[in-house]
Order: C-alpha cells, then structure tokens, then sequence
C-alpha cells in the first residue's frame, strides 16, 4: 500500500510541481524503507534512475532539468542512503548471504519460484525490459523517466533476493507490483508491435503460469495469513483452557513437526515460535509437555535450557493413551485430504476450527512437486513437506 502511494504522489508531484506531494511521497516511501528493510533499494533507485534517465533525455545538461524534480529524486536517494547507513551501524557485525543462515533456500529454488510462482517478474518483466532497451537503443526513442524507473527498480529489488536466497513467494510481491505496472506500460506503448510471434508467446506463457500458479499461490498465501492464523488461536484457547482444567500433566504431540533442517525446515523459527504461545500469551507455564514423535534431523541441536522435551531432548516418542495429538498446516510432512481423515478416525477429536475460506496449495507448483515426489526424487520444491499445506483446519485429538 505504502510503496502504491509513494509512486501516485511521486506522479502527481511531477504532474503539478506541488510541494504537498513531494512531503507525502517522501512520508509513504519511508514507510516503506523501514517496513521492509530490502525497500530503500526501490525508493533510493527510484531517485537515481529518474534522474538518470532525465539527465538522459536532455543529453546530460543538468541546467535544463527543474529543480524541484532534482529535489525529489535527491530525497529520495538520501533516504535510501541513510537507512543504509543506520542498517549498517546496528547490523554491525552480521555477515553472510540468508541462504547460509536459512539452509533450505538455495538458488535453483528461488529460480524456480521466480518463473513458477511469479512469472510476472520472471518472465513478462525481463522480456519488457529488453523490448523496450531495444527501441531506446536501435530506435533511438526517449526514456520515460518515471515509467522506465519503475522497471529497473522491480529488476533491482528482485535481482536482491535472489541474492539474497530468498525464495518464499510473498518477498517477491512489491517486484510484482511494480513489475505489472511496468508490463502495463510497455503494453500501452507498444500495443501495435505485440502482433509477431515471440511475443506472443511470451505473453501466453506469462498468462498461463499467472492462472496456474501465480493466482491460486497468492490465494493460498492470503488465505494462510487470515484464516490459518484464526484457526491457530482457536486452537491454543483451546488448548489453553484444557491444559488449566486438566488434573494431570498433559502431552502435546503435534503431527509432523520434527527437529532439523534435513527433516524440517520449519524447525528453524516457526515450531518454536508457535510453542511459545501457550507461555507467553496465555499465562500457561506448567502442567504441560510438548514431544515429538517424528524422526529428528541430522542437524538437530538440543537445548537444555527449554523447558519442552521437544527441544531439551532428541527422544523421540508415540502417543499414550489420553496424550493430545494435534494436526496443523504447518506440519512438515506429506499429507492429503485422505490422510487427515484417516488420522482423524484413529483418535477421539476434541476440537475443530472452524474458519473459512482456506485455499489450500494446489498450483504448477505443487503438482510439479507431487508428480516428483511419486517418483521418489527429494527436492526442496514441497512447501517443506507438507506440499499442498494441509489440513485446511486445525484438529485437536486426543488418544483413546
């Protein structure tokens, strides 16, 4: 939204020379510097490649360029420069790419969510780009400052996280915001020279992967954040009055959660993330254990220091009678709609959520992921496991 309104009010202070609009662009892009760290590359780039292209299109006479638009884009890089050198000042001492503290993200996987799950940036955006430096070079046609700045910096921001080794879907939205703004663009420009063949294609395969992957992978990543996340706290006010009520220590199992990255990349942060929650947000400190009852990974490291057997030891465990065994989309193994049935009928279920709409992960992606797995080839292309990110709901059961 913040990244949005900067570009209108960048637009509009272009279109009128309004000071009002130079305070608010400036306000919303910052917004957006700080929201999300990676950002000073879009508003501090934004400043640069409109000015360069400016300077470009007046064959680098700066005396001919207005000062209130040297104003913006110099406020622009000046915010982008000083977050940088706030970042630098207090991450003094970090070092290394994300992929080496995030083991689980490697380059081919990020290539593949960037063609798969975000043609738009992967495909449409580079093809733009090239059509358009092709007119600007062999054509000899002018740079639009603001329309061509939008393209590099969606290029900049996602050449970043590849970089990076960042290959989770929703990094990659602000890229392909502006990225479909840039196709638009370049749509509107060059309407009449789409009719030869190459593009063509290039847009059908766009096309194609948006409605087969793109879409429904965003519809699956809404739906988690709003509806998984209800089902979650559901579930642990649930949890949380059984546990208070309970005249004996109660066993959380949560199906599929394991220990080590080989195993279970959500091990990282979100397992102990989510075993915090009954402590830290419900007051619940005792008369409970969390185990696990799924083969640990190679790399897992125990901590003494936890208070949960799931961490403090590598024991692993089945469910004993009156145990809870708890089913969750983050769970880090395979499962269909079948197999949550299935599971289900084993205990006696003691709750449901109930929250809609979920859509589930079914996309290119995922299929692309399912059809390997049923020829026993290990990737990391399954959502961590659990490929189509089921159940739908969150089940709390208890053993017979």
């Amino acid at each position: 939204m913040f990244l949005l309104l900067f570009i209108l009010m960048a637009f509009w202070y272009f279109e009128s020379k309004k000071f009002i609009w130079l305070i608010l662009a400036l306000i919303f892009g910052n917004a957006c510097i700080y929201l999300k760290e990676v950002a000073f590359i879009l508003i501090g780039g934004f400043g640069f490649f409109h000015l360069f292209f400016a300077l470009w299109n007046e064959k680098f006479r700066f005396n001919l360029l207005d000062k209130r638009v040297i104003l913006f884009d110099v406020s622009c890089m000046l915010s982008g420069i000083l977050f940088l050198m706030l970042y630098a000042y207090f991450a003094l001492g970090g070092k290394g790419a994300y992929i080496s503290i995030i083991p689980f993200y490697s380059l081919l996987n990020t290539l593949v969510v960037l063609f798969l799950a975000t043609p738009v940036v992967g495909i449409l955006l580079p093809s733009a780009l090239l059509f358009r430096l092709y007119r600007i070079l062999r054509c000899k046609e002018s740079l639009n400052p603001v329309g061509d700045s939008i393209g590099m910096i969606a290029l900049l921001y996602f050449a970043a996280y590849i970089y990076l080794g960042m290959a989770a879907f929703h990094y990659f939205s602000p890229a392909n915001i502006l990225a479909f703004l840039y196709v638009c663009f370049c749509a509107r420009l060059y309407a009449k020279h789409l009719n030869f063949l190459l593009a063509r294609v290039i847009l059908c395969v766009g096309i194609f992967l948006l409605l087969t992957s793109a879409i429904p992978q965003g519809l699956s990543g809404f739906t988690t954040y709003k509806t998984q996340s209800k089902n979650t706290q559901d579930a642990f006010d649930f949890l949380a009055e059984y546990i208070r009520k309970s005249p004996a220590q109660v066993n959380l199992y949560f199906d599929g959660f394991c220990r080590g990255f080989s195993k279970c990349a959500n091990s990282y942060w979100y397992y102990p993330a989510l075993f915090q929650t009954l402590s830290k947000y419900y007051g619940v400190a005792d008369n409970y254990d969390i185990k696990s009852k799924e083969p640990n990974g190679k790399n897992f490291t125990i901590n003494p220091n936890s208070p949960l057997t799931f961490f403090n030891s590598d024991e692993v465990s089945e469910p004993q009678s009156g145990d809870l065994v708890i089913l969750h989309y983050a769970s880090s193994k395979y499962v269909t709609p079948a197999d949550v049935q299935d599971i289900v009928s084993q205990y006696e279920v003691l709750f449901v959520s109930n929250n809609y709409p979920y859509y589930p992960m079914y996309n290119l992606m995922s299929l692309g992921a399912w059809v390997l797995k049923k020829l026993s080839i290990s990737t990391s292309f399954d959502n961590r496991g659990n490929i189509f990110k089921l159940p739908s709901q969150v089940y709390v059961l208890r053993v017979p």
